[in-house]
């Protein structure tokens, strides 16, 4: 039986460092993710003809300019506050906890990436759909 309230017997010190580990790969998998939703966001920004020309008064007012930095923002947010910086798994559940919280942390960010890349490539069909020749 799983005992949820102390760590300790024989194979605590393997689990606890197995959900270290685990907790860590899942930091790096969100790094990742962040870096992945910053090249979406270049790509986006790329594909609507870059920045607006006038300005950073307008550039704010922009809001594609405000919709491609909300996921990598939103991303970077899920990485600084992972659990697998703050929670220990050395003092009292053997870190399923600090297991159970990255994970969820991690599915968070490939749900944000997923709707980004959704929404790139929604964009990608619009704006070929309205560049082709009249010839085609």
């Amino acid at each position: 039986m799983v005992n949820l309230f102390a760590c300790s017997g024989p194979g605590a010190h393997a689990t606890i460092g197995f959900n270290i580990i685990v907790s860590f790969l899942e930091a790096v998998i969100v790094g990742l993710l962040v870096r992945a939703s910053l090249s979406l966001r270049h790509r986006f920004i790329r594909r609507i003809g870059g920045l607006p020309p006038h300005g950073f008064g307008l550039l704010v007012l922009h809001p594609a300019w405000w919709i491609s930095a909300l996921f990598p923002a939103l991303c970077f947010g899920l990485f600084v506050l992972h659990p697998a910086w703050w929670i220990s798994a050395v003092n009292g559940d053997c870190g399923h906890f600090k297991i159970l919280a990255s994970t969820i942390i991690t599915i968070a960010a490939v749900v944000l990436v997923s709707i980004q890349a959704t929404i790139d490539i929604a964009t990608k069909r619009r704006t070929t759909s309205t560049h082709k020749s009249p010839t085609q």
